[in-house]
């Protein structure tokens, strides 16, 4: 019979418990079986380690493939709900109105769902793609479709609800104009100053496409990933990945090899503020996950399919 393999994620202790037990029984001698299981888990260990950074590094290049594009995508869209407030100051020569109804989510609903669609579907095909020596039978997926209606059902991007992604940047966006408007009313700022240095403001600038690209980026490839594993049909377990190098967040390092049973399982993940957040994936918040957990995340999920007769 063979060696026994340490199972990814597997601790030494366990390990070593299970494969000397094994190798005992199977006649080897207990302190040559210790020797041979130790060197079995350092080996393994190693390769798994180089396994994983390749793994992620795979798909933090893919990830870069699109930032440029996602950048532009929710830069234009911040400037489109500035040029929706600068109409209506430029129609009423004045500054002081109310914004509701006026910088309205249309422009970062848009931008949402193009850079989903556009990135959800890549991740997707791909991992149908290597799950498909496990797949009983082909599929086939019309991504669009699928897409769509992921998109339709999923609260982070729905317009009527305050916590979602598209309101909560909004309303970001609605505070900053209020706080700069206060400023200039108190210095008597001239409507047309105004509206000029209005488009230098942080709220607007492309430094804040770039953060919300970053952090849109990993939760939409994770989500496409999850979804081309549910349309392969095949039992899988979900195993997060942490970024593989040393600026991963502390949080996230803890929870690297961290295994749940099935696709709609979710991961138990800390945050900043001691608690613990459900997740389905990297970069998700649809189950309220805190900022700390997903801004600026560059984790990633994988898959270990396992035969659901057994």
């Amino acid at each position: 019979m063979p060696i026994p393999k340490p199972n990814i994620g597997e601790t030494q202790s366990t390990f070593m418990g299970r494969c000397v037990s094994f190798l005992v029984d199977e006649g080897k001698p207990e302190e040559q079986a210790v020797a041979i299981c130790y060197q079995e888990y350092r080996d393994a260990n190693k390769t798994e380690a180089h396994k994983k950074y390749m793994t992620w590094k795979a798909y933090d290049n893919k990830i870069k493939s699109f930032q440029k594009y996602a950048e532009r995508i929710f830069y234009r869209a911040l400037r489109n709900q500035l040029k929706q407030y600068l109409d209506e100051v430029k129609k009423r020569d004045k500054i002081d109105i109310d914004l509701e109804g006026i910088i309205t989510v249309e422009p970062m609903l848009d931008a949402y769902k193009k850079v989903y669609t556009r990135v959800m579907k890549v991740f997707g095909q791909e991992t149908l793609a290597n799950l498909k020596e496990s797949m009983k039978k082909e599929v086939s997926v019309d991504w669009d479709v699928l897409i769509a209606q992921w998109l339709a059902g999923n609260e982070v991007l729905n317009p009527s609800d305050t916590t979602s992604k598209i309101v909560m940047v909004t309303e970001s966006t609605k505070r900053g104009v209020r706080k700069a408007v206060e400023v200039a009313l108190k210095e008597g700022t001239s409507v047309q100053r105004f509206a000029k240095e209005l488009s230098y403001m942080p709220d607007f600038s492309y430094r804040r496409g770039v953060l919300i690209a970053r952090t849109e980026l990993v939760s939409a490839s994770n989500a496409g990933s999850v979804l081309g594993a549910q349309a392969s049909g095949v039992p899988t377990r979900k195993v997060w990945l942490s970024t593989q190098d040393d600026r991963v967040r502390d949080t996230h390092l803890a929870v690297d090899g961290q295994t749940v049973e099935n696709l709609e399982a979710t991961f138990e993940v800390p945050n900043i503020e001691g608690y613990t957040d459900k997740m389905q994936y990297p970069g998700d918040s649809s189950l309220g996950a805190s900022p700390s957990n997903t801004i600026n995340c560059r984790c990633t999920v994988i898959y270990e399919p396992y035969d659901d007769n057994i």
